[in-house]
């Protein structure tokens, strides 16, 4: 999973013929090299009702090795913002979530506010290394060692305390 500030971007891919039967579409490197993929891996294609496809790295069982979220960050990025995208890696159940700024240190302010909310909020986590342009956390509590009902209290939780964040920025003017 990449989780960046900028929009989803389109790429456009040539379909190829092979076999006189199948298509195939190459997908792009940086995509396959951030999901961990290499040759044999599986991805799982799902058809929307917008006939739409999504791609996702398949993934086969709970021996598997772990999987990582790989967050890219800037120099300027809103540390809340940041946060989001590690809340949201956490939900999906992403059991190592690494922020790295690949041209600088990561911004104090972002690294404290990644800090503070792991510590306060997300539960089973814990700071796995702390380098100065990459913080890596791991999820140490499995999602399937959680009840549907705790794992919706904790997304309430997290949930409550980012719409409070939000009041707090709209009232104090820092939204923009």
């Amino acid at each position: 999973m990449i989780l960046s500030n900028k929009s989803s971007s389109e790429e456009l891919r040539k379909l190829q013929l092979t076999g006189g039967s199948t298509f195939i579409v190459s997908l792009p490197k940086d995509w396959v090299m951030q999901m961990g993929l290499e040759k044999g891996s599986l991805v799982s294609i799902m058809k929307d009702d917008d006939l739409s496809l999504r791609i996702r790295p398949k993934v086969v069982g709970k021996g598997d090795r772990q999987r990582r979220a790989i967050i890219s960050v800037s120099h300027g990025d809103d540390p809340n913002s940041v946060v989001r995208r590690v809340v949201s890696a956490y939900l999906v159940g992403y059991s190592i979530i690494q922020v790295v700024d690949h041209e600088r240190r990561i911004d104090t302010s972002q690294k404290l506010a990644m800090k503070d909310f792991t510590r306060k909020k997300l539960v089973g986590t814990e700071i796995l290394s702390d380098l100065p342009n990459e913080l890596t956390l791991q999820v140490l509590l499995s999602y399937a060692e959680l009840s549907v009902k705790d794992a919706l209290r904790r997304m309430g939780i997290i949930a409550a305390s980012m719409h409070r964040d939000a009041l707090l920025a709209v009232g104090s003017g820092r939204v923009g």
